[in-house]
């Protein structure tokens, strides 16, 4: 049976009534940007390890979620760069635009191979690659697969990049589809905007650092509301989606410099309504550690044949609302040690500075 009962945020109405940032989006990226949309979830197995954003240029950089930001060796970049002040004389500008970066490119590996080429162009877009064959003073060999706009003034780039060797026939392959068939251009202001897929958008599910316990834990339900105010469940690796034993439900909320800190007490008092409301028998309630901005708390409860373990902390600080319930279902319950251990567990997740 499924366990998660999805915390919708029952302290939204509590967190709304603080001053919260106008929008998710970054404000110095282009009005329209380019986003990856993978088949089938592909992009909850993607993790962002690198973003950065002005008024000229913007990039965000993704791997995968069992690499490590020190060891990859697949990368996913998505980039722009504002070309307003640049004047390009032809009159297809992404030759000019071509021709630059293969420039750039090969004499950035003197002495080395560096194999170049353009898969396929129309006007304003080109898909191309480039491979270095062998190691160039502290850069691997690698392969990759770009697909560029010139847009609005702006050139807009994503590609693939595999490294310390050559991709495989069917990888080649399979990129080139990927980057031809599902990029496209979206708006910042659209309302159905996909915060879960590959764009220079920050993820909310990228805003969370889940620590050494929970890295590899996945997505599974990916939830945004209005005012800034995101849910999502993480479940382990190899668990069955549908019948979950265990999981992570986190909720976040971004909010103003300005804001005023959330009292504890009041949060908690609306958590301790929320628990009355879901369950037909009012729990235990244990208090496992408090202060002026965070509360751990324990309960448990039977669900089917089994019984569940809730070790909830919730944190807030002027810039940022966390709420994350750590749930476990077994046919007994979690002891004192166990819960005590899982408490640590959760203390190292915490929200990304910005």
């Amino acid at each position: 049976m499924y366990i998660i009962s999805s915390l919708l945020t029952v302290i939204v109405t509590v967190l709304l009534n603080n001053s919260v940032q106008a929008s998710v989006l970054d404000v110095y990226l282009p009005q329209e940007i380019l986003m990856l949309k993978l088949p089938k979830n592909e992009a909850e197995q993607w993790k962002s390890i690198g973003r950065h954003a002005t008024s000229l240029e913007g990039l965000v950089e993704y791997i995968p979620l069992k690499q490590t930001p020190a060891d990859w060796t697949d990368l996913i970049v998505v980039q722009y760069i504002n070309f307003s002040n640049r004047k390009l004389e032809t009159a297809n500008p992404i030759d000019e635009i071509l021709d630059l970066i293969k420039t750039t490119t090969i004499n950035a590996y003197p002495n080395n191979k560096v194999t170049w080429n353009v898969i396929k162009k129309a006007h304003g877009e080109a898909l191309y690659e480039w491979i270095l064959h062998s190691q160039s003073d502290t850069t691997p060999p690698q392969h990759e697969i770009a697909r560029i706009f010139y847009h609005m003034n702006n050139v807009h780039r994503i590609g693939f990049t595999h490294k310390n060797e050559t991709m495989s026939t069917d990888d080649r392959n399979k990129w080139i589809s990927l980057l031809s068939q599902f990029v496209s251009f979206v708006s910042q202001t659209d309302p159905n905007f996909p915060l879960e897929e590959l764009s220079l958008i920050a993820r909310p599910t990228d805003s969370i650092d889940y620590g050494s316990n929970f890295k590899d834990w996945k997505v599974t339900d990916n939830w945004m509301f209005k005012d800034n105010v995101h849910s999502f469940t993480i479940i382990p690796p190899g668990h069955n989606e549908n019948y979950v034993t265990e999981c992570l439900e986190v909720t976040s909320l971004r909010r103003s410099l300005e804001a005023e800190v959330l009292k504890m007490d009041q949060a908690f008092l609306v958590e301790k309504d929320f628990i009355k409301k879901k369950l037909t028998k009012e729990p235990e309630i244990q208090i496992l550690e408090k202060s002026t901005r965070e509360i751990i708390y324990t309960y448990q409860y039977p669900h089917d044949n089994l019984i569940v373990t809730e070790i909830v902390r919730i944190r807030a600080t002027p810039n940022v609302y966390l709420s994350i319930h750590y749930k476990k279902g077994l046919p007994k319950a979690l002891s004192q040690t166990e819960i005590l251990e899982k408490k640590k567990q959760i203390e190292t997740i915490k929200y990304k500075a910005k």
